[in-house]
């Protein structure tokens, strides 16, 4: 019962930012980015995993995964906003950009 009432919050609360995303100056291009992000780690991930991996992160639930992949995509995931920071439709407030 609590699973299920966790995944309603949850899938409530993703889909309560659907809103926020439409309302936006530009929401394809935020709604791009999220994929692009998410896929970009996904390939991140796997290639750290294949050239760094060599501690398993959980064999018991998946026996691939590694640190390596998981430390990696991590660095990857916020490296890859920080070099893409001029294209965004939108600056952080008192930026120059």
């Amino acid at each position: 019962m609590r699973w299920s009432i966790l995944g309603f919050i949850y899938i409530g609360w993703m889909f309560g930012h659907l809103g926020f995303l439409a309302n936006s100056n530009n929401p394809y291009g935020y709604l791009l980015f999220l994929v692009l992000a998410t896929e970009l780690n996904d390939v991140a991930a796997f290639t750290f995993g294949k050239l760094f991996g060599r501690q398993p992160l959980r064999s018991n639930i998946s026996p691939r995964k590694t640190w390596g992949g998981a430390i990696g995509a991590a660095a990857f995931s916020m490296a890859v906003p920080w070099a893409l920071r001029f294209s965004s439709p939108i600056s952080p407030p008192g930026s120059s950009c």
